[in-house]
């Protein structure tokens, strides 16, 4: 059965900037940058720079405890708290006059094969 593809509305933060402080010194801040599902998360900490697999414990956070919602595979935060929000700039294609469900942010449209 082929693929239908279909215009969603998701929550802007899988396109956003989080600035996540440091665990052992509060006063740095890390900027955690998502693409959405079309691409990989980045982070500014030595940790993911040096990594092997592009991954640290700041993108762990984002990914907890960020809203990220998406109606076909996250509901938004545990609980309904978010803890982190996003500086959200340039996500494409806004959805005007659209809430996010979980945490009242801004929606995108996002095109997905269902």
């Amino acid at each position: 059965m082929p693929a239908e593809i279909t215009t969603m509305r998701d929550c802007a933060s899988n396109y956003g900037r989080f600035h996540v402080p440091s665990e052992t010194d509060p006063a740095k801040i890390y900027t955690v940058t998502l693409n959405g599902s079309e691409g990989p998360a980045f982070c500014t900490c030595p940790a993911y720079e040096h990594s092997r697999d592009r991954h640290c414990k700041h993108i762990d956070r984002v990914w907890r405890d960020a809203c990220l919602y998406n109606p076909q595979w996250r509901d938004g935060p545990r609980g309904g708290v978010v803890t982190l929000r996003p500086f959200v700039t340039d996500a494409p294609g806004r959805a005007e006059g659209f809430e996010c469900p979980s945490c009242g942010g801004s929606m995108i449209y996002v095109r997905r094969a269902v």
